[in-house]
């Protein structure tokens, strides 16, 4: 598995499937997700695509809290991701301005973007990040 830190056109193509998360603990339904992602991935014969957040969102969005205490280290999920056979994954930065991203249709749950409103704020990220 290959890891990046920012993201480049040439990393996707129409054929990869990407999911987007902080995937903490790589628990049963994360694994679920991402094992999806790599059999539908590798079905068109493209790329599964994991995209995730250093640091974790937690640590920005409640850095006035205090300490996050997290289940696993980026190094651990990325690990994980490997294992279960994704092709890349990539890392971006995630900050104050990453955790105002909006788009229209925006469901918001715990900082991100989830159900049928998802993709205009995953291509919102994408947006932001090129």
């Amino acid at each position: 598995m290959r890891i990046v830190r920012s993201l480049e056109p040439a990393l996707f193509d129409r054929n990869s499937i990407v999911t987007v998360g902080t995937f903490d603990g790589v628990h049963r339904a994360h694994r679920q997700i991402i094992e999806r992602i790599v059999e539908r991935a590798r079905a068109r014969s493209g790329r599964s695509v994991v995209v995730t957040f250093d640091p974790h969102p937690k640590e920005v969005v409640r850095s006035a809290q205090g300490p996050v205490e997290l289940l696993t280290t980026l190094e651990e999920r990325c690990e994980r991701m490997g294992e279960l056979g994704v092709d890349l994954t990539v890392v971006l930065p995630f900050t104050q301005a990453t955790a105002h991203i909006d788009a229209p249709g925006r469901v918001r749950c715990g900082g991100f973007g989830t159900g049928a409103g998802s993709f205009a704020w995953q291509q919102a990220l994408l947006d932001f990040f090129q």
